[in-house]
């Protein structure tokens, strides 16, 4: 689910938070970046552990992080709901296919 987000980030502020291109431009940074800063850690964290230990801790936080990024009514909220929902998960998935 979360792996799909970064395609809809710029329809998702332009048609539902109604935001300008500008902050369009930012959300999209946001979540490239948050995305970026979770990969060398969830490699770290990925290597002491299980898999699927890794990935039931972080299900629930991202589930509350995904719905609080869609239930905030301001802009600079989602965003920084966006941010979180970014570092929240790690890259399990890629681990996966990479195995």
């Amino acid at each position: 689910m979360l792996d799909r987000l970064h395609g809809y980030i710029a329809p998702y502020f332009v048609d539902v938070a109604m935001t300008s291109a500008a902050y369009v431009a930012t959300a999209v940074a946001v979540g490239a970046y948050a995305d970026l800063l979770d990969t060398p850690a969830a490699g770290t964290s990925l290597a002491e552990s299980e898999v699927s230990e890794v990935h039931q801790d972080k299900r629930p936080i991202a589930l509350v992080l995904y719905v609080g990024f869609l239930l905030v009514p301001s802009p600079p909220m989602k965003l920084a709901a966006l941010a979180l929902l970014g570092v929240a998960p790690t890259g399990w998935y890629s681990v996966l296919k990479a195995r």
